[in-house]
């Protein structure tokens, strides 16, 4: 999900499944390898694939989910998203708060069997696309909602988890999520060049209110720190004010979520 703001902008890149298989960023390009293609034949090896999986004890958590009902969605527009990492907020008086991300379709949560997933790719690739192009087109806007988990940034010795470890979620019953901000795609790009081709994903065009991580933070991959409000409010800064979607429903945007 990229956020055009007056400052620059902002990726906040995430997954269909909350965790991820690793929680040490230096186990990333081992995980690719595995989970890659065979260089040579060009088919994925379960016997790589597990032979990683079963040194790496904390990618249960992953595994579990990848392989469970939720492991396939049926499209985007019925599609969970999740931050997966632990973020950072921080307001105009310095106080910080950890965040979670968590995008949730209106349309309702589907998936799909095996054998479903198998029927539908022996017709055509790209089903999910075509799904949400048509959907668009006929006038049936999909729409998430942005919701947040918040904790107070500091030590929490009463968990019996890490905040920052990315195989893990944080209990909805201790930390519930917050509505924050809603999106609907309204509309399909016919150019691809300007929105896509030209979009300004150059760090020139970030901005420079948002931070690298910091060491704390576990993370599979580069996640910056963004600064929205610490209470789930408005943004205080007039550096991230335009963060939050300036319509709470329905903000206009192109069909592909970006």
């Amino acid at each position: 999900m990229k956020f055009y703001t007056e400052d620059g902008n902002w990726d906040l890149v995430g997954n269909n499944l909350a965790v991820f298989f690793i929680r040490d960023a230096i186990k990333f390009p081992d995980v690719i390898h595995a989970l890659k293609p065979d260089p040579v034949t060009f088919e994925q090896q379960p016997r790589r694939i597990f032979d990683f999986m079963s040194q790496t004890p904390e990618s249960l958590h992953m595994l579990v989910n990848l392989f469970s009902p939720r492991g396939i969605p049926a499209d985007y527009r019925h599609m969970q998203g999740f931050g997966v990492n632990t973020y950072k907020w921080v307001n105009a008086e310095g106080e910080t708060k950890l965040v979670k991300y968590h995008w949730m379709p209106k349309q309702g949560v589907r998936s799909m069997t095996e054998e479903d997933a198998a029927n539908i790719q022996a017709d055509g690739l790209g089903h999910a696309t075509k799904d949400l192009y048509e959907a668009v087109a006929r006038g049936d806007h999909p729409e998430w909602e942005l919701l947040v988990q918040m904790m107070d940034d500091h030590d929490h010795p009463e968990l019996d988890f890490d905040p920052l470890d990315d195989t893990k979620v944080w209990p909805e019953q201790d930390f519930r999520r917050r509505p924050w901000a809603a999106w609907c795609s309204t509309g399909c790009r016919t150019t691809t060049s300007p929105r896509t081709s030209r979009s300004p994903s150059a760090p020139v065009s970030s901005s420079t209110d948002w931070t690298s991580p910091t060491t704390r933070c576990s993370s599979a991959g580069p996640s910056p720190t963004a600064t929205p409000s610490a209470t789930g409010s408005a943004p205080t800064t007039s550096s991230c004010r335009s963060m939050r979607p300036s319509t709470p429903r329905c903000a206009p945007t192109s069909a592909t979520g970006r």
